[in-house]
């Protein structure tokens, strides 16, 4: 499963940055949510493959905290770079004049640090609350990684302020960002359903459906288990660990897939890429089947009837046009016999009346 998501998330990554026709605002946000997934995945699945390769079950505090710390920041700029991807899909179907003059790479620059800015620093204290807490029954988490909701129900003292402080953070996050989204994608709607033209509704549809999956697949698992955390005291442990590990595993799984099938040309590129790492050849004349051709599959040759007139000037009326070698004879009736004779340069040969036109030779 690493594999797969390392492979597919590496495979968007090149062909975005090989492409120049993909240098542009919608796909740098696909190359920070990319990575964003490349990073959560990571913090969780190396761990969970050494609990079950290798029975390493052991982790100390340091190294808890620090992954509750990238595993719960990752997750708030992965929300960040959805609410901005929403904002860049409005400014594209309501404003599409504007939409190169206010989506630059500057702002696409700020925007991104600004998800890593929002989710370092709201997730900041949570280490330091967890450390205050003292866990008197047991040091055993029932988890595949260090959760932050997990830690705290361990502890045996007062656990309030962590507990209003992640609810804060969650509804700040989550609702927040959910909300903005519904209002762009409502902004949207209420402009598409002013236009008239089929065409267009459908090419809205289609540059958001991408967006609106991705939505759905990183939302989903977040709200399941955010909710059974905190309201859901009788669901077994079980399904708070499925919940807890497909809300950081199936964005990283799905979300290249969304993409690279939704997007006509990161799937070509991607394709590209493919066949050039294979070491596919590109496909050559077969020169048996070439020389087994009758004649009359080959292409003739064709001279235009400007090749064999004479210069212009140089002869007035509608002189005779004598045959050169592969052509037809053309023969003018008012041709007179006093008239000269003309190569295929438009030089002058013979002006005798008893050269006979039939017999010059060609080039």
């Amino acid at each position: 499963m690493y594999l797969v998501i390392i492979v597919r998330n590496c495979a968007i990554l090149l062909a975005i940055a090989t492409e120049p026709a993909l240098h542009r605002p919608m796909c740098y946000f696909l190359c920070m949510l990319v990575a964003i997934d490349l990073g959560a995945s990571t913090c969780t699945l190396l761990k969970w493959l050494c609990i079950f390769w290798f029975q390493a079950r052991k982790i100390n505090a340091g190294a808890c905290l620090a992954q509750m710390f990238f595993i719960h920041s990752l997750s708030m700029m992965e929300s960040s770079v959805l609410l901005a991807m929403a904002l860049d899909h409005y400014v594209a179907i309501c404003a599409p004049l504007g939409y190169t003059s206010v989506f630059t790479g500057r702002l696409v620059a700020k925007l991104g640090v600004a998800a890593i800015a929002r989710g370092a620093l709201l997730m900041s204290p949570c280490p330091f609350l967890i450390k205050r807490m003292s866990f008197c029954w047991t040091n055993v988490i029932p988890h595949t990684y260090c959760e932050h909701m997990t830690k705290v129900k361990l502890a045996c003292g007062d656990t309030s302020i962590n507990h209003a402080y992640g609810l804060s953070v969650a509804l700040r996050v989550i609702g927040g960002d959910l909300l903005f989204i519904g209002l762009s994608y409502f902004l949207i709607v209420h402009a598409v359903l002013h236009l008239s033209c089929w065409e267009a509704w459908l090419k809205a549809f289609g540059t958001c459906s991408s967006h609106i999956c991705v939505i759905l697949i990183s939302y989903t698992p977040a709200l399941f288990s955010f909710f059974t955390h905190r309201f859901g005291h009788h669901v077994a442990p079980p399904i708070h660990i499925i919940l807890a590990n497909l809300y950081l595993l199936f964005p990283a799984m799905l979300n290249p897939i969304v993409y690279g099938m939704r997007t006509r040309d990161i799937r070509e590129r991607v394709l590209r890429v493919i066949l050039q790492s294979t070491g596919t050849p590109k496909p050559r004349p077969d020169r048996g089947s070439i020389l087994q051709r009758p004649p009359s599959q080959f292409p003739q040759a064709e001279i235009p009837v400007h090749a064999v007139l004479p210069p212009r000037g140089l002869v007035s009326g509608s002189g005779p046009i004598f045959r050169l070698r592969g052509t037809a004879a053309l023969s003018s009736p008012s041709a007179t016999e006093s008239e000269p004779v003309w190569d295929s340069r438009g030089e002058a040969i013979a002006s005798d009346s008893h050269l006979d036109p039939e017999t010059v030779p060609g080039p």
